[in-house]
């Protein structure tokens, strides 16, 4: 497959997976999401700010977890 067809691939599944958490990945959600891919030269930026557009909120697990507990 394409690396850029594989790649959006990848981001739309993410953006399903911050859906079905109340819009909110951890950060290792985020490059596991890529796990074959470089994300060095700005991709990863370019990955938050992608998501950051779509009001996709990244934390780290444990800030994750916290959204999560505070909206029950």
């Amino acid at each position: 497959m394409n690396e850029e067809i594989k790649f959006k691939n990848q981001l739309l599944a993410l953006v399903d997976t911050a859906k079905q958490q109340g819009m909110c990945l951890s950060e290792d959600q985020v490059v596991e999401a890529f796990p074959e891919m470089d994300l060095g030269n700005g991709r990863i930026d370019l990955i938050y700010d992608y998501l950051k557009n779509n009001k996709i909120a990244i934390g780290n697990k444990e800030d994750v977890t916290e959204v999560f507990a505070e909206s029950e």
